[in-house]
């Protein structure tokens, strides 16, 4: 399976748990098509989903991650451009979503230090975890 092969089945299977959106068009535009992958994650209620659906996902965003990554700086950049010196981030989807805590981890902290070698308006960020293992993954990758 391709790479675009991937992002439209996760789209699709997304699309599926939604009766109202069962008949939603995916779009021809692979940039659309990110945005509705990433929106329609985003809105999933935590329920079980397959094995099958997991190994595309982890597949689909270990591609994206070695490619440029799957987040963006707009949420520090937004922060810094209204004057404000901190922000906090969550540790999202590692719960009932299983996405994998260390690669949430590495994509995060990724994230924040790219932007934050590039503008220095931000002075703390702060990673919200609630296990003690998350803790100890992000101590680990931050030092």
């Amino acid at each position: 399976m391709t790479h675009d092969e991937k992002r439209e089945y996760l789209i699709r299977e997304l699309l599926s748990e939604l009766p109202q959106y069962s008949d939603m068009e995916i779009p021809d535009n692979e940039d659309e098509q990110k945005r509705l992958l990433r929106s329609l994650m985003n809105i999933r209620s935590p329920r079980p989903i397959s094995d099958e659906f997991l190994k595309i996902q982890d597949e689909y965003l270990s591609e994206e991650v070695a490619r440029k990554g799957v987040t963006d700086s707009s949420s520090l950049e937004l922060a810094a451009d209204n004057g404000l010196k901190s922000i906090a981030f969550c540790c999202i989807s590692t719960g009932e979503f299983r996405f994998p805590q260390k690669k949430a981890a590495e994509i995060a902290v990724r994230t924040v230090m790219d932007y934050l070698n590039t503008d220095v308006r931000i002075e703390r960020v702060v990673f919200n975890v609630f296990k003690h293992e998350d803790y100890d993954i992000y101590r680990q990758l931050i030092g």
